[in-house]
């Protein structure tokens, strides 16, 4: 078998009570091959035997996976190595030797949403996928028997299920970084040879499967294994519409001979006004929340008037300083969308401010609060929130924290390698066990929601599931807001006051280059040294000409992320929100200046 330089650690089936997967550095490391001919695969693989049945991680990768794209790259993972089948390479011929093993009974194939997968196997190869373990299928059977609401439960991402600390309690931070690339090049998948990052990240999908394997197995019932296996055989089946409605698919797994309840999922809910809980701040060493079930609810106020809102926050004050956690919704949040719900969390309730309800007037109320010094408002990526806040109500926010700068200062005040830290997701903050340690499902529900009526939050009345998701992206905030703050020396604590001001000004361009906005925060006079002095932070706007934002992007984002390595700024684009025709580059002077001399060579005509 070729050998490969490619490595990669797969955890170990977990031990009975076993919570979080051993720590990578424990682990032995396993090969990852690039396969593209049948040669390269294990012969247990290519020749499906009762006497040698297998259990394996699998996934696919491609461009616009169904019937429609095209599947580029298979991911196959065992206990003592990863094969990244290499449809584009190896063609017809390498996916019809795997077709007997991905049909086969006695290879279980375990996978994260298989629908997709499974379309673009039938339609592009001929391939009926089957005997497969959906994690996404096993988690809402498990919510189901172990009582819990069923909500959507079905679609948690696989980022999700990983930062489950029952399942593995890991922080997928990569998959930010590769959904970054996905969306400023959509062929990211069809390139060759495959970099570094592409193997990494295809390994990455695969390798921790069988070890959430064996933790779901180990807690599902007789009942709900059966469920399993004939949802996966569904499932599969979902998208691939034939004229002979599958009478050429296996045959669906048999009731068990038990009796089984087969009532179907419960639709009650417990009727109750709306409540949530908030963290109480840390206590030092803390790791990660208190269970909710040891708090006590705090009530969550749906304000229609400026009269519902609390006389500290109408009036803010220096003798009554506050720090709340703050969030916007809307349709298409920026300059030209719809702001809809401002979510404002105390440490005793929550206040949904509808904005559709009580309007202009409402929202001129809470201007001086959102504007105020004396009020700090903790936020994850404050720039599109701020655009929208003022284009829409002509209100200037001030005072952030802004919980994704503060992740990237932590990471850089403790060393660790910058890659896009900046980018960190609201999920993925919440996962990391740093800061809260849990499982964000409920977002991957709202998302499912939105990207099927972009308008889910203009409705009213605003629904039990509106009421939660908007209460859920801002109840942590203060905790994770005091965990933060312990981290941050006094330099990345001026950062964060100066950054979180550029990035509230970022996309509220207007014709007077910020000269009615606040002050920015001045360089504390105890860190201006003779030897190392801090240099002033500043926010550019350039303009890239017509046809030219290609150029600067680059192939799968290739030229504005190596300008980005080469230059300690922020450099951000207005993307399909717009503006589109602007680069925004925040970040010490001479940074930034280094930084528009290099757009403005990518700009240049290339004769």
């Amino acid at each position: 078998m070729a050998s490969s330089p490619h490595q990669t650690h797969i955890p170990l089936p977990p031990d009975p009570g076993e919570n979080t997967i051993t720590h990578e550095a424990n682990l032995s490391p396993v090969p990852i091959y690039i396969v593209t001919h049948a040669g390269q695969l294990p012969s247990e693989f290519l020749e499906p035997s009762p006497e040698r049945q297998l259990v394996i991680g699998f996934d696919c990768e491609g461009v616009d996976l169904c019937r429609n794209g095209t599947l580029c790259i298979m991911q196959l993972a065992f206990s003592d190595a990863i094969y990244l089948v290499d449809a584009i390479q190896g063609g017809e011929m390498l996916m019809k030797a795997c077709k007997p093993a991905l049909e086969s009974s006695y290879i279980t194939k375990v996978i994260h949403d298989c629908k997709r997968d499974s379309e673009a196997l039938y339609f592009q190869f001929g391939i009926k996928l089957h005997n497969v373990v959906d994690t996404q299928i096993a988690y809402s059977l498990i919510e189901e028997q172990e009582g819990r609401t069923r909500v959507l439960a079905d679609y948690i991402s696989f980022v999700g299920l990983l930062a489950d600390p029952r399942y593995c309690g890991i922080s997928y931070v990569e998959k930010e970084e590769v959904r970054v690339l996905l969306r400023q090049d959509p062929n990211f998948w069809t390139y060759r040879p495959l970099s570094e990052l592409m193997v990494r990240a295809a390994a990455d999908d695969v390798r921790f499967l069988l070890y959430i394997y064996h933790k779901m197995v180990a807690k599902l019932n007789q009942q709900s294994l059966w469920y399993l296996a004939v949802r996966g055989a569904l499932y599969c089946r979902c998208f691939c519409l034939n004229d002979n409605t599958f009478a050429d698919w296996p045959s669906l797994p048999p009731i068990p001979e038990v009796q089984f309840d087969l009532l179907g999922w419960s639709d009650q809910m417990a009727s109750s006004p709306h409540q949530t809980h908030i963290p109480l701040p840390p206590d030092p060493g803390e790791n990660t929340i208190t269970h909710e079930a040891n708090l006590s609810p705090v009530p969550i106020y749906i304000v229609t008037h400026a009269g519902q809102l609390p006389s500290e926050f109408l009036e803010p004050s220096p003798e009554r300083q506050l720090v709340i956690g703050f969030d916007c919704e809307g349709v298409d949040l920026c300059r030209n969308g719809t702001l809809c719900i401002m979510q404002l969390a105390f440490s005793d309730a929550i206040y949904l401010v509808d904005a559709i309800q009580g309007g202009e007037m409402l929202m001129k109320a809470c201007k001086p609060a959102l504007e105020s010094s004396y009020i700090t408002k903790v936020i994850h990526d404050c720039k599109r929130d701020s655009e929208a806040l003022y284009f829409q109500f002509g209100i200037k926010l001030h005072n952030v924290v802004d919980t994704q700068i503060a992740y990237s200062l932590i990471e850089e005040q403790e060393g660790r390698t910058r890659v896009l830290a900046d980018y960190i997701s609201f999920v993925g903050l919440l996962a990391d066990p740093r800061y809260c340690g849990i499982s964000y499902v409920e977002k991957e529900e709202v998302r499912v929601l939105l990207r099927q009526d972009p308008n889910f939050w203009t409705y009213r009345p605003l629904s039990e599931l509106m009421v939660r998701a908007a209460a859920d992206d801002v109840r942590f905030l203060l905790y994770i807001y005091h965990k933060m703050v312990a981290k941050l020396n006094q330099q990345s604590l001026w950062y964060l006051a100066v950054r979180g001001a550029l990035y509230c000004r970022c996309f509220c361009l207007n014709d007077n280059t910020f000269a009615d906005w606040p002050s920015l925060p001045p360089i504390p006079d105890n860190l201006i040294a003779d030897d190392n002095a801090l240099e002033e932070e500043i926010l550019s706007v350039l303009d890239v000409p017509p046809g030219k934002m290609g150029r600067v992007i680059g192939r799968r984002g290739a030229s504005i992320l190596s300008i980005k390595q080469s230059c300690n700024a922020e450099i951000f684009t207005g993307g399909t929100e717009g503006p589109p025709d602007k680069v925004f580059i925040i970040g010490p002077v001479q940074q930034v200046r280094k930084a528009e001399a290099m757009l403005r060579g990518r700009m240049l005509d290339m004769f």
